[in-house]
């Protein structure tokens, strides 16, 4: 975003009301759409004949029960971000439910509400002035040594990552090609943080105090990626002495908690490889100690709600393939299933370009 191209937003705006997670400026965040007043939102100012239309939303985090039908409207956070919505994923089976991809634009405050039904509309008062980005000049001297710190530290992470990584070059880049005052919310927005310190960097209307709070962040990150590459350094021989033992017996807790045993093996299979899982991917599964993936129950309500999140992909069980005749066919449209008898086909699954699995029978003494 330049300041060649700037950015007004309208002194109204319809609310979209969050509960989980937290949009900053020039992020992007898919939320789910289920409450009466955000389907009510997304069908009369997004999805007007078939097309997607381009509105300005301002989407509001924090909010208390937004899926509540209450007829009151609950308190609402008052700073939110300005976001154009990119996509909508939606479905009217068995409940009508959206998922929307939206992209933050910019800080705004609420004055006045002026309306609650069938949904939320206010006065706003835009806070980011876009149009008027100062020069990097000029931002170094007003904030001055803040500003020289806060760059530091963002530079030294960037360049603790793997720099092959397209997404990782670009980044670099951005560093340099962005406007500072847009890095804190950027930054922020990428590195692992709470809702809690989105939402305090939400509300550091002031650039000064954005970047206090940003700079802690990045030191806490830095610190976790320099331990991390501790771990690693002496990674061959750690192969060699480390033995990790997940044990998830089939029915032991007639709960959630076995299912989710393939999702934490690959998880840990990301971790010591240094791979990423695709993001598109839901997974269900119970395991044993030999790899082999059990059937699970919930088939249905997980695949719907996989695909109620926009994920591309679901791998189940293979014993539990009989239970997508439960699906609904548009919903089994969209998604692509791979079913699994074993850990290896799980893996091959998750990662792009499938994953190479070690057998090391000498370590592989259970019976299961």
């Amino acid at each position: 975003m330049s300041s060649g191209s700037p950015i007004q937003i309208p002194s109204r705006l319809p609310l979209l009301l969050t509960h989980e997670g937290v949009l900053l400026p020039g992020s992007t965040m898919r939320t789910s759409v289920d409450s009466a007043r955000n389907l009510q939102l997304v069908r009369s100012r997004l999805l007007k004949g078939t097309s997607l239309q381009s509105t300005i939303l301002g989407v509001i985090p924090n909010t208390p029960d937004p899926a509540s039908d209450a007829q009151d409207l609950p308190p609402l956070h008052r700073i939110g971000t300005a976001a154009l919505a990119v996509q909508v994923v939606g479905s009217n089976w068995p409940k009508p439910h959206y998922t929307l991809l939206v992209t933050g634009l910019c800080r705004f405050q609420i004055v006045q509400v002026l309306k609650e039904k069938p949904y939320p509309v206010a006065q706003v008062e835009q806070l980011d002035r876009l149009e008027e980005f100062p020069s990097a000049l000029q931002t170094r001297e007003e904030l001055g040594e803040l500003s020289e710190q806060f760059y530091k530290y963002a530079v030294q992470l960037v360049e603790m990552l793997d720099m092959s990584v397209p997404a990782v070059a670009k980044l670099r880049r951005l560093l340099d090609s962005l406007p500072r005052e847009a890095l804190p919310d950027i930054l922020t927005s990428i590195i692992r943080t709470s809702n809690k310190e989105k939402l305090q960097i939400l509300d550091a209307v002031s650039l000064e105090d954005r970047f206090k709070a940003t700079i802690p962040l990045l030191v806490r990150q830095i610190e976790g990626l320099k331990l991390l590459q501790k771990t690693r350094k002496h990674k061959q021989d750690d192969e060699k002495r480390v033995n990790i033992h997940l044990h998830f017996p089939a029915g032991a807790v007639t709960k959630d908690g076995p299912s989710a045993g393939v999702t934490i093996v690959t998880c840990l299979a990301s971790l010591f490889s240094g791979r990423l899982v695709r993001s598109d991917v839901a997974m269900t599964g119970e395991i044993t100690l030999r790899g082999l993936v059990l059937p699970v129950g919930g088939i249905k309500d997980k695949v719907l709600a996989a695909h109620r999140a926009g994920l591309k992909r679901v791998i189940l069980p293979q014993r539990n393939e009989k239970d997508l005749e439960e699906i609904p066919g548009n919903v089994r449209r969209d998604l692509s299933f791979v079913t699994a008898s074993c850990l290896d086909e799980v893996l091959n699954a998750a990662f792009d370009g499938g994953f190479s699995v070690k057998a090391r029978p000498g370590l592989l003494n259970s019976k299961l």
